[in-house]
């Protein structure tokens, strides 16, 4: 048995009321995080040369090492940046909605 049925709650009913609810938006929050991480992490493995090359489907890593004037490197720089932001305001945006105690921590 995994939780105490001190008021005679069953497990499911103590997961789905109480666990599932309190940890979704820290769920959520640590997985839009991640696809951040995993944006930046595919272009700075491709942008090494350790990617998988392929010129079908370039990367913003690999759009970043053909670069040779400031403006051919600077935008898939941009973009990058850009996706990281998103990404962790959209975890924000759903960590706040999910969980009302986390907008009033800051």
């Amino acid at each position: 048995m995994i939780f105490s049925r001190s008021i005679g709650a069953s497990d499911l009913r103590i997961l789905v009321r109480h666990l599932l609810p309190n940890a979704a938006g820290t769920v959520v929050a640590a997985g839009t995080s991640l696809i951040g991480q995993i944006a930046l992490l595919e272009a700075t493995v491709e942008f090494i040369g350790f990617g998988v090359s392929s010129q079908v489907r370039p990367t913003l890593g690999s759009y970043n090492t053909l670069g040779l004037d400031w403006w051919m490197w600077a935008c898939p720089a941009i973009v990058l940046v850009l996706i990281l932001v998103c990404a962790n305001l959209a975890g924000d945006g759903i960590d706040a909605a999910l969980n009302p105690r986390a907008a009033a921590r800051g």
